[in-house]
Formats: C-alpha cells, sequence, structure tokens
C-alpha cells in the first residue's frame, strides 16, 4: 500500500524528499505569477529546491 507522510516546520523538511526513501508523494511550493514562492504550511520547499535534493539522494 502506497504511503504519503509529510511534516512540518524545519524539521519536517527532509519529508519534502520522501520519495527518496519511497514515499508514494511529495508537496513543493510552486512560484505565482509574480515569481514568488508562497508557501500553504511551514517546512514547504520551492520545487526547484526538492528537485535538486532528490537528484542528489537518487545519484
Amino acid at each position: 500500500m502506497p504511503v504519503a507522510a509529510m511534516s512540518m516546520g524545519a524539521l519536517g523538511a527532509v519529508s519534502r524528499v520522501a520519495p527518496a526513501f519511497g514515499t508514494a508523494l511529495t508537496f513543493a511550493v510552486v512560484p505565482d505569477e509574480q515569481g514568488e514562492a508562497r508557501a500553504s504550511a511551514p517546512g514547504q520547499m520551492p520545487i526547484q529546491d526538492v528537485r535538486r535534493c532528490l537528484e542528489l539522494l537518487r545519484a
């Protein structure tokens, strides 16, 4: 059964790259029309940071 778990805050930031460890999905902040990334919860990372972390962890 697929699992999706995300934690909040600075300590939960590692859960944003949990797909590298087998979780089913993640959630990242996408910039708005003005190019600003506005998180809807503490600990959310901009999508470019999530992508880079996943690339490094999977290398």
